[in-house]
């Protein structure tokens, strides 16, 4: 039987509701920890396909790198202007997508 307790308050320090939500947060940690890691080659193989598929040309020897930030695992000036770096292609992603909404709605 599942028993409900309604929270008065947070607890103190990093509670987790089952293991898997602990290993998570873990892994999670240990990411940002590394630091920049290379692309697996499944999805650098599928990137290739993709230019390939808009007739573009793939650059023998691309090196793409991936890396989990968080700025309260890592308070660095790095950290700091690859996320404001995030937040520029988020406001032009939506910008433009907003755009484009109403391209279509003016046609229509």
């Amino acid at each position: 039987m599942l028993t409900t307790v309604a929270l008065q308050e947070l607890p103190e320090g990093d509670w987790f509701c089952c293991s898997d939500c602990e290993h998570i947060k873990t892994t999670l940690v240990n990411l940002v920890a590394s630091g920049e890691e290379n692309l697996p080659i499944p999805l650098l193989s599928l990137i290739k396909k993709k230019y390939n598929d808009k007739g573009l040309e793939f650059e023998l020897g691309i090196d793409i790198k991936w890396r989990l930030l968080n700025w309260k695992v890592g308070k660095s000036e790095e950290t700091r202007q690859l996320l404001s770096k995030v937040v520029a292609i988020f406001h032009v992603s939506v910008l433009l997508s907003l755009y484009l909404s109403k391209l279509e709605f003016s046609i229509e």
